[in-house]
C-alpha cells in the first residue's frame, strides 16, 4: 500500500477532515471515476426521466383521485398508484446499486493500493461481483425491513386493543396513535444509524458473511452514532445547497409542468406549448445524469468515516490487550 499515514482511509480523523478529505479525493479523482460510471450514471438518468415524466403526466388523475378517497370514493387510479409504490421503490433501489456497485469496487481497490485507476477499456467498466455482493445486501435489508414492521405492527395492534379495552375515547386514542408512530419512527431511524458503517464494512471484507458482520460491527456502529450522524447531516446540508443551484432548470420545468397539470385536474385548459413534453423528459434526463454523480459525492466522505472507525477499533483493541 503506497499511501502515506496522512493520506491513508484508515487514519483517524474528526468529522470535518472526513468530509474535507473524502469530496477531496472525489473532486480529485473525478475523471476516473467519470470513465468507471457513466454507462450506469446513463441508465440512472434515464430510468429517473422516465419515472418523472410517468409521474408529472398522470398526476391530474392523482390528485382527482386523491379528492375522491378524502370523500370515502376509492378510485382504480389510486389503487393502481399504491400498487405501485412498493416496485417503484424496488427499482429506485436497483438503479442505485448499479450506480454505486463501480465505486464500491474503487473503495476496494483504493484501500489496498491507494489509487484510483482508470479502466483498461471503455467497455470494461463494471463491477458485477460487487453488483451481485450488494444485491445480496438489499435481500438481506428487505429481510430486516419486514422483521422490523411485524414487530412494529404487532406492538401496534397490541396497544390499539389495549385502547379499546380500555375505553378511551376514540379521538384521543388515535392522537395517541400518531404520537407514537412518529416517536417509534424516529428511534427505528436512529437504531438503523449504524448499519451505515455494517455496509461498508460488508462490501469492502472479501468474502464475508452479512450475519456474522452485522453481529460484530453493529456495536461498533453504535458507539460511533455521533459520528455517523454528524457527517450525514452535514454532507445531506451540502447536497441540498448545491442541487438547489445546479437542479435549479429542473425545478423550475416541474413547478411549471405542475402547475399546469394541477390546473387540469380543476378543470383548466393546458397551459403548455406541444414541445413540452419531450423537452421535459431532455431536462429531466440531464437533471438525472447531474443527480446521479452528486448522490456518488455522498459515498466519498462515508467511506473516509468507515476508515476513521476501523482506525479508532484497531487503536481500541491494541490499547485492551496492552491492559
Amino acid at each position: 500500500m503506497n499511501q502515506s499515514n496522512e493520506q491513508s482511509v484508515f487514519h483517524v480523523r474528526s468529522s470535518r477532515a472526513v468530509i474535507i478529505n473524502g469530496y477531496k479525493l472525489y473532486m480529485n479523482n473525478f475523471r476516473t471515476i467519470f470513465r468507471h460510471t457513466w454507462p450506469f450514471a446513463i441508465v440512472y438518468s434515464i430510468v429517473i426521466a422516465m419515472m418523472m415524466y410517468a409521474f408529472l403526466h398522470s398526476l391530474p388523475q392523482l390528485m382527482t383521485a386523491t379528492k375522491l378517497a378524502q370523500q370515502g370514493v376509492m378510485t382504480n387510479d389510486l389503487r393502481t398508484f399504491q400498487a405501485f409504490m412498493y416496485p417503484l421503490l424496488l427499482v429506485i433501489m436497483l438503479i442505485n446499486i448499479l450506480l454505486a456497485s463501480p465505486v464500491f469496487k474503487l473503495f476496494s481497490e483504493y484501500q489496498q493500493s491507494g489509487v484510483i485507476a482508470p479502466p483498461t477499456k471503455w467497455y470494461r467498466v463494471g463491477a458485477w461481483p460487487m453488483m451481485l455482493c450488494m444485491l445480496r445486501l438489499l435481500l438481506w435489508f428487505i429481510l430486516l425491513d419486514i422483521i422490523v414492521s411485524m414487530a412494529i405492527g404487532i406492538i401496534f395492534g397490541i396497544g390499539a386493543v389495549l385502547l379499546m379495552v380500555t375505553g378511551i375515547n376514540i379521538g384521543n386514542a388515535m392522537i395517541t396513535i400518531g404520537v407514537a408512530s412518529i416517536l417509534v419512527s424516529i428511534i427505528v431511524m436512529a437504531m438503523l444509524l449504524p448499519l451505515v458503517y455494517t455496509t461498508f464494512k460488508y462490501l469492502l471484507t472479501p468474502r464475508s458473511s452479512f450475519v456474522n458482520i452485522l453481529t460484530h460491527t453493529y456495536s461498533v456502529g453504535l458507539r460511533h452514532w455521533g459520528s455517523l450522524f454528524l457527517v450525514m447531516f452535514m454532507v445531506a446540508i451540502i447536497n441540498a445547497i448545491i442541487s438547489t443551484v445546479i437542479m435549479l432548470p429542473y425545478n423550475i420545468l416541474t413547478a411549471a409542468i405542475t402547475t399546469s397539470l394541477a390546473g387540469v385536474a380543476n378543470g383548466d385548459p393546458i397551459g403548455m406549448p406541444d414541445y413540452m413534453g419531450w423537452m421535459s423528459f431532455i431536462v429531466f434526463c440531464l437533471a438525472g445524469f447531474v443527480l446521479a454523480y452528486l448522490t456518488l459525492s455522498t459515498l466519498f466522505p462515508l467511506y473516509y468515516l468507515y476508515g476513521s472507525i476501523e482506525k479508532q477499533e484497531e487503536e481500541r483493541r491494541e490499547l485492551s490487550i496492552e491492559k
